[in-house]
């Protein structure tokens, strides 16, 4: 009984089969064929208007491990391609359905290497990934977490990407991803956690601040300073040797650019301002009255703030000795010394417009002279010397570290 059971099963199952199917003489067979036989030249002979073939589905890495495929295999590639490919095996390489090369892929995830911290950097190393995707890779990108702050490096073989901007004090880890002709690959495993911290400064190197746009920078930009000390007057003292928000290091004494000049600030105010020659930045409504007794405060400094807590404008000490005791007579000395002082111009205090860019020089003191009047370096081409003047007038900044 238990046999019959067991062919009765199988009998069964096979009429449920041959009821959509239909295999002929010579063996083919035939799915769907409603009221006639398989094509005589098929051995598979599928009917459907409503459905379709669907060939195995897998990734370019999985393709490429099948083991000496037939000439005319045919699978469908996931990741091949834009948005995937149906190839054959043509007996020597995979190629499209429409008989051209096989479309590379996405390169697969690189190996993440160590991550080294710097001063609000960190370098990351990492191996190329094991397969390319068929196309060359051109390029690495590492990204951070958190901050999904990135570095780049173009390259095809391994290497090292240095991501910088990252805070001081913070911990982070890295992840690495490979691009190529068709796009970026999947990100590598993360690295272990890494915190960058400030290095020791030497005077003589550059800073490099990124600025933001708010309360102090009128705009956002990057900007490399150079730093030099042994100024004559204030030999042990630390200078920036451009205006704090200039784009470049002025190229003549009398150089009016914007990109020179730099950014102007009313006295004891920490909003910086950008002039282009026609529009200030912020245009915000221009303070005419400033009544306060009291010197340029840290909180408001904006060398300070923008650069790190042991900068700060110069006072009127510095600026008087290094003044008198360099022998400024006229602009040729601001300009031959090593801060490279330059005229450029000032913003006026009855309304913040742009005056003399090109022709005078004005840089404030943090030091009052009473509730209305500050302390600033004047010089032109006719003289030199620290003077008052009203707080209300934008003036450039120099900053200093002791």
């Amino acid at each position: 009984m238990k046999t019959k059971t067991i062919k009765a099963v199988y009998l069964t199952v096979m009429m449920l089969f041959l009821a959509g199917s239909m295999v002929a003489q010579n063996q083919n067979v035939g799915i769907n064929n409603t009221g006639s036989s398989p094509d005589p030249s098929a051995m598979l002979d599928v009917s459907s208007t409503t459905k379709g073939f669907l060939p195995p589905r897998m990734t370019q890495v999985q393709r490429n491990a099948i083991v000496s495929p037939a000439a005319g295999l045919i699978i469908w590639c996931s990741n091949c391609g834009i948005n995937g490919e149906l190839q054959v095996f043509n007996g020597a390489s995979w190629t499209n359905i429409s008989g051209t090369v096989a479309a590379a892929a996405v390169p697969g995830a690189p190996v993440i290497g160590t991550a080294t911290a710097g001063n609000g950097q960190a370098s990351v190393s990492f191996t190329q990934p094991t397969s390319n995707g068929g196309s060359a890779i051109t390029s690495y990108t590492a990204t951070s977490s958190p901050g999904s702050i990135t570095g780049t490096l173009n390259q095809a073989g391994s290497g090292t990407i240095v991501v910088s901007g990252l805070t001081n004090g913070t911990a982070y880890t890295f992840t690495v991803k490979a691009t190529n002709a068709i796009g970026m690959g999947p990100a590598s495993s993360a690295s272990n956690s890494v915190t960058p911290t400030p290095t020791a400064f030497l005077c003589g190197s550059s800073i490099a601040i990124n600025h933001v746009a708010g309360v102090v920078a009128p705009v956002t930009k990057a900007v490399t300073y150079g730093t030099v000390t042994n100024i004559p007057g204030e030999p042990t003292k630390c200078w920036i040797t451009r205006n704090l928000g200039a784009s470049q290091q002025a190229t003549i004494v009398s150089d009016a650019t914007e990109a020179s000049a730099g950014w102007y600030w009313q006295f004891n105010r920490k909003q910086g301002y950008k002039h282009d020659g026609t529009t200030r930045t912020p245009n915000t409504t221009w303070t005419t009255s400033i009544n306060e007794s009291s010197d340029w405060i840290t909180a408001n400094d904006p060398c300070n703030i923008e650069l790190g807590t042991t900068w700060h404008i110069p006072t009127y000490t510095e600026w008087y000795n290094v003044n008198s005791i360099g022998g400024w007579t006229n602009w040729n000395g601001e300009w031959s010394s090593g801060l490279k002082l330059h005229v450029a111009g000032l913003l006026n205090y009855s309304g913040g417009s742009l005056t003399n860019r090109g022709t005078s020089g004005l840089y404030w003191s943090s030091t009052q002279l009473d509730a209305t009047t500050g302390w600033e370096l004047g010089f032109s081409s006719g003289g030199s010397l620290v003077d008052k003047n009203y707080k209300t007038f934008g003036y450039s900044a120099r900053c200093v570290r002791d």
